[in-house]
């Protein structure tokens, strides 16, 4: 018996997820964003902005969006920190910080 009629004889209900909807970003709004990586500077382990041309290490680290309005004032902000066991992606930071933003913009408003 095919599945697709297996579901229809056993009454089995097919729903499709339902999306919440993408918040997006108010006119005349700007976000900047800051990412600070951990680096180890002789025996000492360092966390911010690169330092001396040292490489970070590719772990752990921490993202910062900041939603400015049209005068430049800091209206919410949002922050995305990586687990020191986890690679530090800047794409996937970017996204998960710019929507708690969104989302302090929206309920603090």
């Amino acid at each position: 018996m095919v599945s697709g009629a297996l579901s229809e004889v056993a009454g089995v209900d097919r729903r499709v997820p339902v999306r919440r909807p993408r918040r997006t970003l108010p006119e005349g709004f700007t976000v900047i964003y800051d990412h600070e990586r951990p680096y180890v500077v002789g025996n000492m382990l360092v966390v911010g902005f690169r330092v001396n041309g040292q490489q970070p290490l590719p772990r752990g680290g921490c993202t910062v969006a900041t939603i400015l309005d049209a005068d430049r004032n800091l209206v919410a902000f949002g922050e995305a920190t990586c687990h020191e066991r986890d690679n530090y992606n800047r794409r996937i930071g970017r996204m998960i910080a710019l929507g708690r933003a969104l989302k302090n913009l929206e309920t603090n408003g």
